[in-house]
């Protein structure tokens, strides 16, 4: 999606667009559109990274600022939305798969488990490969934004589940409150432009 100054490839859904879309409209911003990724880019433009913290859903985008010539990268909080990169020969690279720099980047994949390329952009991401060439791994709640004034200095986070903690107060839920708080969770989960199925599934993970 481009709006003029902003260009933006996006993965995933902000589950609490609607109310934010109110709070920019109430700053004074304008929209065309009914979508979550012009709330997305609005979000960004208005409060920076402090609106990163706002977000509530799962994502991973990248989003170029003509205007600042500046390239934003964001993964989500939970790291439900993939996200590789890659740093070579002055280049960065990015994509939502790690096929997709395995096979276009040009990284080092001698030491790469064959046929594997996940094993590259993940076990390898954080060290150095032989030829110099660096890669970098954006972990959950990890940003960057980097143009000709702040240069690349890899994803830092905007949020940890630590300071959450430390942010709230603890406190002991009853039944009632904890179902309240999960059909908050599974309305939020089924706000979309078209019709929504949910599919629980009996495995380890799910349970």
């Amino acid at each position: 999606m481009s709006t003029g100054r902003w260009v933006i490839t996006f993965n995933g859904e902000i589950y609490n667009y609607r109310e934010l879309r109110l709070e920019l409209e109430r700053t004074g911003r304008t929209f065309v559109t009914n979508s979550d990724t012009e709330v997305l880019i609005n979000v960004v433009a208005e409060w920076g990274e402090a609106g990163l913290k706002k977000l509530r859903g799962m994502f991973a985008f990248a989003l170029w600022d003509s205007l600042e010539r500046e390239l934003w990268l964001v993964r989500d909080p939970y790291g439900i939305k993939p996200l590789y990169v890659a740093v070579t020969s002055g280049t960065l690279w990015f994509a939502s798969q790690a096929r997709a720099l395995a096979t276009c980047a040009p990284i080092n994949t001698a030491r790469a488990l064959p046929g594997s390329p996940d094993f590259i952009c993940g076990v390898m991401c954080l060290s150095r490969t032989r030829g110099g060439r660096a890669f970098a791994r954006f972990r959950q709640a990890t940003c960057s934004a980097f143009g000709p004034v702040r240069l690349w200095a890899g994803p830092k986070p905007f949020l940890t589940v630590e300071g959450l903690y430390k942010t709230l107060e603890p406190c002991e839920l009853n039944r009632d409150q904890l179902r309240e708080i999960l059909l908050e969770t599974i309305q939020y989960h089924l706000v979309a432009d078209v019709p929504v199925g949910m599919l629980l599934s009996a495995g380890v993970d799910s349970t």
